[in-house]
């Protein structure tokens, strides 16, 4: 079997979270001395992931400084006016092996990443089945135990879960996802989120939900997601 191949989706600008990203994009935020993408680099490399590709946009130039060896940097020069799914499209000639595939503004406890990978299921995605869900997140259905639909337009009341945003796929899927991908934004789709691309997975070999059971994550969005990151994370991301 293929090596797991890394990709993180880290262009964009964060104005919501301005004055904080005004010369650095979130990602370079700190919490308890390190950055959100130096602990996701430390939790793959402790999960046997060395081989990583980072999409950047804004301050290209910073998040570059935090890398170091092992690492191909795509730079998306529309990430004004693109959705992460063009900066995955981006990296299509790297989705040729099988991958985990996360944005940069997600902390997860290290037990998930674990539990992603371990996982025997060739494709699988983190899903909070314990949370209070809202509408206009990445909300799941599942049957099964695998999803069938994921999206943010998914209502809170029919769905099953939140996703983590952070997924594998099989080298087999990660062309299939790659092959949609192409289609949408050929199509003019670059708004969109790459979840909206995985129905060409579920629809195939199908994505299993691997459940969180209860370890902590958060995506930072908001001021207030970086402040809840700096009172609850500080302890994860430090330790070793």
């Amino acid at each position: 079997m293929n090596k797991l191949r890394a990709i993180i989706l880290a262009a964009g600008a964060s104005l919501r979270m301005l004055p904080l990203t005004k010369e650095i994009p979130k990602c370079l935020l700190s919490i308890g001395g390190k950055t959100i993408l130096e602990y996701q680099l430390d939790l793959l490399r402790e999960n046997g992931i060395s081989d990583i590709v980072i999409v950047n946009g804004f301050a290209s130039q910073k998040v570059e400084e935090i890398g170091k060896k092992g690492i191909t940097y795509i730079y998306n020069k529309k990430y004004l006016s693109t959705n992460s799914i063009y900066s995955l499209y981006l990296a299509k000639d790297y989705m040729d092996t099988p991958l985990v595939l996360l944005n940069s503004d997600i902390i997860i406890d290290r037990q998930l990443m674990k539990l992603l990978i371990r996982t025997p299921f060739p494709n699988a995605i983190l899903v909070d089945f314990a949370k209070e869900l809202l509408n206009g997140e990445m909300n799941v259905i599942v049957n099964k135990g695998f999803v069938t639909k994921i999206g943010n337009d998914i209502p809170a009341r029919i769905a099953d879960g939140e996703s983590v945003q952070i997924c594998k796929f099989a080298k087999a899927s990660a062309k299939v996802l790659r092959n949609e991908i192409a289609r949408l934004i050929n199509n003019k789709n670059s708004d969109k989120f790459p979840a909206y691309a995985f129905k060409s997975v579920i629809a195939g070999n199908g994505i299993k939900a691997v459940d969180t059971k209860g370890n902590r994550w958060i995506e930072i969005d908001t001021l207030d997601d970086y402040r809840q990151a700096c009172l609850n994370f500080r302890e994860i991301i430090n330790k070793r």
